[in-house]
């Protein structure tokens, strides 16, 4: 009996909802990206993103394609090793970006050490 595993209409339906969902969020992350570094360099160590709430990704409902936008976001950010939150208003999302803007503590304790070892001794 033949079987046919090619190509049908469900396929290319997912297919195409997968190339939507990649580019709605490569194109997210260039923003985003963006704010941080600007955030950054103007010296702070966080970022508010403002997220779009409608999505038009064909054969799939409003809040499936908001679940899905905003999960690959934080998972995006989450393996930056970004801190993330979101924050859901009546009509507006937030993205909240955070980042290590001081020393870590292993960072700390390294520097401390190379600075005793490189210390003068007091005059008495």
């Amino acid at each position: 009996m033949y079987k046919n595993n090619g190509v049908n209409a469900d396929k290319l339906r997912a297919r195409t909802k997968r190339q939507v969902i990649k580019t709605i969020c490569d194109d997210l992350v260039k923003i985003i990206d963006a704010g941080i570094a600007s955030a950054n360099d103007n010296g702070f160590h966080s970022h508010r993103a403002e997220l779009p709430t409608m999505f038009n990704i064909i054969g799939m409902d409003l809040k499936d394609a908001q679940i899905v936008i905003y999960s690959e976001l934080i998972r995006i950010y989450d393996d930056k090793q970004l801190d993330v939150t979101i924050e859901f208003g009546d009509n507006i999302t937030y993205l909240y970006i955070q980042w290590q803007s001081s020393l870590t503590q292993d960072e700390r304790v390294a520097r401390l050490q190379l600075i005793r070892d490189h210390m003068r001794p007091k005059n008495k």
